[in-house]
């Protein structure tokens, strides 16, 4: 007999990997819609991954200090 959990985890894992492409497409349709300045569009999406890969690098020093468990703990 098959768990319950596999088939909710997989639903769960195909969605959490929309999200990434659809921030990056809907980000610049809805900013140039919002923007005063075509080239501002993309702006928020830009200083989104900007920001994750700028946290990066601390984020791995403090989990091999503390550990996964207790950095991923932190970050939730």
């Amino acid at each position: 007999m098959r768990s319950r959990n596999i088939p909710i985890l997989s639903i769960s894992q195909a969605l959490a990997a929309c999200g990434p492409a659809a921030v990056s497409l809907l980000g610049g349709i809805v900013g140039s819609q919002l923007a005063p300045d075509p080239s501002l569009s993309t702006l928020p999406v830009t200083m989104m991954v900007l920001g994750m890969a700028l946290a990066t690098i601390p984020a791995a020093y403090l989990m091999k200090r503390i550990g996964r468990r207790s950095g991923f703990m932190i970050a939730a």
